[in-house]
């Protein structure tokens, strides 16, 4: 049986957009270690709410994707823990992290994490107005 590994949900790309842009706002410093804790919580929450499956934040295989691009044998660190060892900046290992992500990403066919600025700002109207049609932002 193959498994056909899901694209991150259109809400979680506008939170991972928003994040690479100004990953200080959201996580109090640029750090990968701080985005590994939010995506933990994040997962952690989806599934406590049943909510896991219409919201992915990280696609699967992330991990061992990670560990092809970096060269390095696959292990039981995770993806961060991989990129932490290689790049032992925080901010610059955060940095790597996207740019893996992104490769990964159009590995699988998907598009890139995009990039956010104030200009394209309406991807979570365009979200919101699709699932609330009485939301007027």
């Amino acid at each position: 049986m193959s498994h056909t590994i899901k694209d991150i949900t259109p809400p979680e790309r506008s939170i991972l957009s928003q994040l690479r842009w100004r990953p200080a706002l959201y996580l109090g410093v640029k750090s990968l270690r701080n985005f590994e804790h939010m995506t933990n919580g994040y997962e952690f929450a989806m599934n406590i709410a049943k909510e896991s499956v219409n919201h992915i934040i990280l696609p699967d295989m992330l991990n061992e994707y990670t560990a092809k691009y970096l060269n390095v044998p696959q292990d039981v660190r995770n993806a961060f823990g991989l990129i932490a060892e290689r790049e032992p900046d925080d901010e610059k290992a955060l940095d790597l992290f996207f740019d893996i992500l992104d490769s990964y990403l159009l590995f699988l066919g998907y598009a890139p994490i995009p990039d956010w600025n104030e200009a394209n700002n309406d991807m979570d109207v365009k979200y919101l107005e699709k699932e609330d049609p009485t939301w007027a932002g």
